[in-house]
């Protein structure tokens, strides 16, 4: 099976569906159950993954490997939307790039396929492509900044692992924010990790300049 194509839109381009689209469009559900089945597969592409989110799955790949992604409860849906806004409306004020919330980007493709949704990513002006983003399928960029919330069935293990991953593809800051803990971990390296707490203020640091929050606010 052949890896996924995305496309990208510029403004006054309209997006016509193709034959071929259309048909990816009708996947049945019996195309989505002979995937989930295959549990013998080493490894999934990334036009499965797509085929399965498309049908109201929620899957990351990691290493090629399906991890299925839980959705936010509703304080992890307030902090998001809290976050995310605020930073939105920042960086469009200052010209500085663009936020988004739960994008799939395609990380990594070998030697083991990558596909990350971050509940929160941005990505700088500068490296915006001039041709745009991709209006069907995920993107193959790894963003600025991720932002992951914790949520309570989540292990710690997993989510500093998740994070090792971001660092390690080129995500210049990772934010880990804890509700259970409230404190807010900043990775920049696999050296260079800051812990903030409720008297600390949160700062987006050279990309995001002049950006500040206060940690309390978050779990207010």
């Amino acid at each position: 099976m052949t890896e996924l194509l995305t496309e990208t839109v510029t403004p006054g381009q309209f997006a016509i569906k193709t034959e071929a689209e259309s048909e990816f469009e009708a996947v049945t559900k019996e195309k989505v159950n002979s995937i989930l089945k295959a549990s013998s597969k080493k490894e999934y592409t990334f036009e499965e993954v797509y085929i399965l989110n498309s049908k109201g799955g929620r899957y990351e790949l990691v290493d090629g490997r399906l991890v299925e992604k839980m959705g936010a409860n509703f304080s992890h849906g307030q902090i998001i939307l809290k976050l995310g806004g605020q930073l939105q409306a920042y960086a469009e004020a200052q010209g500085l790039g663009n936020v988004s919330t739960d994008a799939g980007y395609i990380l990594r493709r070998l030697p083991k396929r990558l596909l990350r949704f971050p509940d929160i990513s941005f990505v700088t002006k500068s490296r915006m492509p001039a041709e745009g983003v991709p209006i069907k399928g995920y993107w193959e960029f790894v963003p600025d900044l991720a932002i992951e919330v914790v949520s309570a069935f989540d292990l710690m293990n997993d989510v500093f692992e998740l994070a090792g991953q971001y660092i390690e593809v080129g995500v210049k800051e990772v934010w880990l924010i804890v509700p259970a803990a409230q404190t807010v971990t900043i990775f920049r390296s696999f050296e260079e990790q800051r812990l903030l707490t409720l008297r600390d203020k949160l700062e987006g640091g050279e990309m995001l300049k002049g950006f500040e929050i206060a940690v309390q606010q978050l779990f207010a």
